[in-house]
């Protein structure tokens, strides 16, 4: 084993931002740059970055503060950014204590940048300290966005837990850079923040590097980037134990006891084998000495009854007569796989690390001091944008990949791919299968609501007496009246609960104006000259402007109220003790309250609607008491 590191491949982007890009006249603002807000944390509020936070400057021509720098000096370069391979993104949930844990990510990275003529290159290097901290009172210069901290969270001191903001992440040019040894054990997820490692402003310095190029002449570049961990007990693949797993499935019973010896070498103990007919083996100590790739222990009866042997090759292992006791692998074999990394094809298995080199490269970077850069946006007059319209997304992905593969003269089966989306790929083995499929997109075009409930008069289980037909007018009449109230209460409902929800939404918009908007937007009329909201949002919230939302709510309200209390009125209604409310048939059904509303729960002739559960009903019977929390009432 060499101390040579395994190369983990990753992307690196780049931005190039000049005054074209950043700032282009007569446009609105075309980024969003904001930072977290840790330090209203000590202040019981929320570490989460508002539209106030953003950083104007970086769209408009004026000077920077605190140095007066003027914007292109301080903002234009290449803006580089690199994205952690997914075995460092993905987290592991702990299913008891619901607790997800994230990887340690590399803390110190390597930026190359290379310029010059192709027959000349010139190498300028930095060192990337992700996770340095500024003490206390300490700013960065700050006479560059290159220069710029990543706010952070730490406890305010060993004894005290509470945590405050601070600044971190600094570069260095590699000439003047020693290892300071610092290792705050970062994460790909900052406090509060799972956007950590994807959103440049908010991990400058992290997971982001800004080259400051505003004097630098036109040229193309190429950037290097590598990524290690300071401490090199963090890096995944530091040296650990072997790993080993009995066959619980082999047919044998095992009191056998298998350890790890080093990273590459599993022994058992001696003990005993017990076979599907109770027949006992005693099986000697043994090991699998160095391995290189996955071994399998096993035991073959036609050669030992008495030792268990080896093999890299699982069909050897699986030979008839044969099983499988346990399965080892080295740490590193085992590693590699826990993190879903693969070797290159042909490549020498005894080869292994113990620690990891993250790289990535982006080339042909064309640096341009004021002219709009390539970009790989689509060129309209080229490559026009498609655009494909349907009742879901499933409908118009579906669309548009059936335009373009006939534009391209290939068949694509619009239904097979429909019940793709939809998981509904088993209908095809139907004979109705297209018109299951029909069906599902369908419904899928519509969401499901409570359709309202509706009223209904049945015979009580043990009624045997008849009712007039003067009686059965009433009930009609009284049934209809009942179902047009319900339906007017239902419809109120809803339309209440959709206002009031736009109601609230306006209010948290209008609360929220000072510090999300005051001044900053670049949309025309959102606010006043003083950076008020404007005058339409008081309007709106005004309930006796008349048509506000907040008259509408108001009046619906007191609809929804009227209906009510008319559901509500006391009835005469002879031989009647339950009530019925069930929701309409293929409609979605809600379990309503339900109780007796009356004084008296025997007064059997005066009924008082107040709802009912699972199919309580109007009822006939002839006599007797109804008990209190009886069905119906």
């Amino acid at each position: 084993m060499s101390n040579d590191p395994l190369l983990v491949p990753m992307t690196v982007e780049a931005l190039v931002v000049n005054d074209a890009v950043r700032a282009p006249k007569n446009q609105f603002q075309t980024f969003l740059r904001t930072q977290m807000t840790y330090t209203f944390i000590q202040g019981m509020g929320n570490g989460q970055p508002f539209t106030n936070g953003n950083d104007t400057n970086f769209t408009k021509q004026v000077n920077v503060p605190p140095h007066n720098v003027p914007s292109s000096q301080y903002y234009n370069g290449v803006y580089l950014k690199w994205r952690l391979p997914k075995a460092f993104t993905s987290g592991t949930q702990d299913n008891v204590t619901g607790m997800t844990v994230y990887p340690l990510v590399p803390n110190r990275w390597l930026i190359v940048r290379l310029s010059g003529p192709l027959t000349g290159r010139q190498a300028t290097a930095w060192i990337v300290e992700s996770d340095y901290v500024y003490p206390p009172g300490t700013q960065p210069p700050q006479m560059n966005i290159s220069q710029n901290a990543t706010l952070y969270t730490q406890p305010a001191s060993s004894a005290n837990p509470t945590p405050q903001a601070v600044k971190m992440g600094r570069n260095v040019q590699l000439g003047s850079w020693t290892e300071l040894g610092t290792s705050l054990g970062l994460t790909s997820m900052g406090p509060g923040n799972p956007a950590f490692a994807f959103y440049q402003s908010q991990c400058n310095n992290v997971f982001s590097f800004v080259d400051p190029l505003y004097d630098v002449p036109d040229e193309t570049l190429s950037y290097q980037v590598f990524g290690w961990f300071s401490s090199s007990a963090n890096d995944p693949l530091n040296s650990g134990l072997a790993v080993v797993s009995p066959n619980s499935l082999s047919g044998y019973g095992s009191t056998l006891a298998f350890t790890e010896s080093s990273a590459v070498e599993v022994a058992w103990s001696a003990g005993t084998l017990t076979g599907p007919n109770d027949t006992v083996l005693n099986i000697a100590a043994g090991n699998t000495g160095a391995m290189v790739q996955t071994t399998y222990i096993y035991l073959n009866p036609s050669v030992s009854t008495t030792a268990l042997a080896i093999t890299t090759d699982i069909a050897v292992a699986q030979a008839p007569g044969c099983a499988i006791i346990a399965t080892a692998e080295p740490f590193f074999v085992a590693q590699m796989a826990a993190l879903g990394w693969t070797l290159p094809t042909g490549t020498d298995p005894s080869l292994t690390a113990v620690w990891s080199l993250l790289l990535g490269q982006v080339n042909g970077v064309a640096w341009q001091s004021s002219q709009l850069p390539p970009s790989y946006m689509p060129d309209a007059t080229k490559s026009p944008v498609t655009v494909a319209v349907g009742n879901t997304s499933i409908e118009a992905l579906t669309a548009l990949i059936s335009n373009q593969a006939a534009h391209d003269g290939v068949t694509i089966d619009a239904e097979l791919l429909e019940a793709f989306q939809l998981n509904q790929l088993d209908v095809f083995d139907r004979p109705d299968g297209s018109a299951v499929l029909a069906e599902k997109l369908r419904a899928s075009f519509f969401q499901r609501r409570n359709g309202g409930y509706s009223w209904t008069i049945v015979d009580a289980p043990d009624s045997t007496s008849e009712i007039s037909p003067d009686e059965q007018a009433k009930e009609t009449a009284w049934l209809a009246t009942l179902n047009q109230d319900q339906q007017a209460l239902d419809a109120a409902e809803i339309q209440l609960a959709a206002l009031q929800r736009q109601l609230y939404l306006l209010w948290w918009k209008y609360q929220s104006w000072g510090p999300a908007h005051g001044e900053t937007s670049a949309i025309p009329c959102l606010a006043d000259n003083n950076g008020n909201p404007p005058a339409a949002f008081n309007a709106q919230l005004d309930p006796t402007v008349q048509g506000s939302l907040a008259s509408q709510v108001l009046i619906l309200e007191q609809r929804q109220s009227s209906a009510i209390s008319r559901l509500r009125q006391p009835l005469y209604l002879p031989r009647f003790h339950a009530v019925s409310k069930a929701p309409p048939i293929g409609r979605a059904r809600l379990e309503p309250y339900f109780g007796l509303a009356s004084e008296s729960h025997r007064d059997l002739n005066r009924l008082w609607y107040a709802g009912a559960r699972d199919g309580g009903r109007l009822g006939r019977r002839s006599g007797g008491a109804c008990r209190p929390g009886a069905k119906g009432a």
